[in-house]
């Protein structure tokens, strides 16, 4: 067991898997506010009526579908 850990590849393997699950988890948190901040676009639309709604409601879809990007690109490609 001592000899595995001394091994280069070793570690420079478990950092890798360690930072991979750490991005997919931050995406994972990403995609979560991303779909809070269009839910909360969604309520104010629904009390405040003005001539800026359908431009908050696309940037809030767009940002939402950044953030899944983002998710796949963590968890496909890292």
């Amino acid at each position: 067991m001592n000899s595995i850990l001394n091994q280069p590849d070793f570690i420079n393997q478990s950092l890798i898997s360690l930072f991979h699950f750490l991005f997919v988890i931050a995406g994972i948190l990403y995609v979560i506010f991303a779909l809070l901040v269009v839910r909360q676009i969604d309520l104010m639309n629904k009390t405040l009526i003005t001539k800026f709604s359908p431009i908050a409601t696309m940037l809030g879809v767009a940002h939402l579908g950044v953030s899944v990007m983002m998710l796949w690109f963590f968890s496909v490609w890292l």
